[in-house]
């Protein structure tokens, strides 16, 4: 049966004495007792514990049996850090074997170990495993190396606790020794062992008063924003605030911390164009998953306790094996992505089920014409060789100007096992990013926010802090649920679907059909249309255009499947619709 299978070898060897070379004193292991495994050291609803030992400590332990002071750690590389990226250490493990000692839980980064975190321990306890709780959560950066452990000033004994080996080279033996790092195995060859050590990692830490806080970006589109009074925005002369139940409604203006400001270029315009780790638990409407070699089989979606996804609960798998040989042409493409641009770029993460059975073969290909698999070029090709979650990042600079499908082939293997990807993401600045002129009327914000539901509205302030100039006149207000970290595209003056002014102009009628629509959108008023603007889901402008009648007939067939809402500025006022694409 094809399964993975992770092995610990328990190495019962005694060593004493152990000479080091160059050193004015000894390293020795001592072996007595033991301990079976700390329970917990896995993935669970809070977090992960990552290490590189076995988790037991097989009665073993490293000291000069005398006074000495020096360092213990796991070393982790950014290739091994990454998936962990902006995550946060909240606990370190250590098993200490000496009473007499001084155990202080450090964290070092960079390829020379800096020490950029220390916290002593005050109570532990001798021959068991402890778990600190880091007074101050440590934020990973998943592009320099790390290492966590601890610092041991001893008065004797043999006080930093290891498993039975084999060693993790590099990484599960690192040694601090009158001060320069080296491996266990460089000061004795003997000694092959990894330090009984671990850190958990979390996705998010809580405040003080023990709630979660996510960090919230306010996105409001000013362009042809009116205030209270009929008052036109001006950028020269007003300044935009947000304030709600977060901010415990502080007055707009009296609170700089609350003042948007314009995204600019930079801070704006490179932004998450799709983003897909299956968290719904299927295949998303709009994706396409074909069985080209006709066997039955197809991408699949999976999660625990089978799989482990790399975002979230689920990820995507296809097989070459399921109790008897496969030869999979199976096919999974992307809606369509408009109006690429010299810089997005694709990334996923990709790995095999196991390690044992791992030459499952993966292309990428790019199509400008249609989904067809005929209609696909190659633009990636590789045979896994891994069960570790590896990303591959490829620009789509060639496909400038295009609309693109994008394709994940799983083929050209029988008889391994399964692949399994994850987290399919395409990053870029899109075509337009301002109001469709050019013109940047974007105004952001980030704050952090406490976990639940709050009300929020927007305001502008032309000298002194005032409460006159809001989008509208009393209630309603805007409301969020924080439940997560997570992104608010707002476009003045409107709330879900109803504009102020639509509330306003409400017995006259505006009608959109089909709606759902696939190819065309018919756009029908009894008022003048002047012109109409369309946004995605994240706020920016697909579609913009000068109508000056009453009917208009919107091209959506090169519109990704998806909700969007559409402005339609008449003669007696703005309003808003939503309406899906979808094929």
């Amino acid at each position: 049966m094809k399964r993975i299978l992770q092995l610990f070898a328990l190495v019962m060897t005694l060593c004493l004495a152990l000479p080091v070379a160059g050193v004015s004193q000894q390293l020795e292991l001592s072996k007595t007792g033991g301990s079976p495994a700390l329970a917990g050291f896995d993935k669970d609803d809070d977090g992960e514990w990552i290490y590189w030992d076995s988790g037991e400590n097989a009665g073993n332990s490293i000291g000069t049996g005398a006074a000495a002071t020096f360092g213990i750690a796991h070393r982790w590389d950014p290739a091994d850090i990454a998936p962990y990226d902006e995550m946060y250490i909240t606990q370190v493990r250590f098993f200490p074997r000496f009473q007499d000692a001084v155990y202080t839980v450090t964290i070092w980064t960079g390829p020379a170990g800096d020490e950029v975190y220390t916290q002593e321990v005050e109570e532990f306890t001798n021959d068991a495993w402890n778990i600190v709780d880091l007074d101050t959560p440590f934020e990973i950066d998943g592009s320099e190396t790390l290492w966590y452990g601890v610092f041991i000033d001893t008065q004797g004994g043999h006080p930093a606790g290891c498993d039975a080996g084999p060693p993790v080279a590099g990484k599960g033996n690192m040694m601090l020794w009158q001060g320069e790092w080296t491996e266990l195995t460089e000061l004795n060859p003997d000694l092959t062992f990894n330090w009984n050590l671990g850190a958990f990692v979390v996705e998010e830490v809580e405040n003080g008063n023990g709630e979660d806080t996510y960090a919230v970006i306010f996105n409001v589109d000013m362009e042809g924003a009116v205030a209270e009074g009929d008052v036109a925005f001006d950028p020269d002369i007003h300044r935009v605030f947000i304030t709600g139940t977060f901010a415990d409604w502080a007055q707009p203006g009296s609170d700089d911390a609350y003042e948007l400001h314009p995204a600019g270029n930079e801070a704006k315009t490179f932004q998450e164009i799709l983003y897909e780790n299956f968290s719904g638990g299927e295949i998303p409407e709009g994706w396409l998953n074909l069985d080209e070699d006709g066997d039955g089989n197809v991408w699949e979606v999976v999660g625990p306790p089978g799989h482990s996804p790399y975002d979230g609960d689920y990820a995507v798998m296809s097989a070459s094996w399921d109790g008897a040989p496969l030869t999979p042409d199976n096919w999974l493409i992307t809606p369509q992505i408009t109006n690429v641009t010299d810089d997005y770029v694709l990334s996923f993460y990709v790995k095999t089920q196991d390690p044992d059975w791992p030459s499952e073969k993966l292309d990428v290909l790019v199509s400008t014409t249609g989904t067809d698999p005929d209609d696909f070029t190659s633009i990636y090709s590789d045979v896994m060789t891994d069960d570790v979650w590896e990303q591959v990042v490829l620009p789509l600079e060639d496909f400038e100007g295009e609309h693109i499908y994008i394709a994940f082939r799983h083929w050209d293997s029988t008889d391994w096992f399964q692949i399994v990807l994850d987290a399919i993401k395409i990053e870029g600045t899109p075509e337009d990013n301002g109001n469709g002129n050019g013109e940047e009327m974007i105004y952001t914000l980030t704050l952090d926010i406490l976990e639940g539901n709050h009300e929020y509205k927007y305001f502008l302030v032309e000298d002194d802090p005032s409460w006159d100039l809001g989008e509208w006149e009393g209630d309603p207000n805007r409301s969020i649920n924080v439940d997560g970290d997570k992104t608010v595209n707002d476009i003045w003056g409107f709330i879900d679907d109803t504009s102020i002014d639509e509330i306003m102009v409400a017995e006259n009628e505006l009608l959109l059909y089909p709606n759902p629509a696939h190819t065309n959108l018919n756009v029908v008023s009894d008022q003048m249309i002047r012109d109409i603007r369309i946004y995605d889901i994240t706020g920016r402008v697909v579609f913009s255009q000068e109508v000056m009648d009453n009917t208009f007939k919107v091209d959506v067939s090169a519109m990704r499947n998806g909700l969007y809402i559409m402005q339609v500025n008449t003669s007696n006022g703005v309003r808003a619709h939503k309406f899906h694409v979808s094929r």
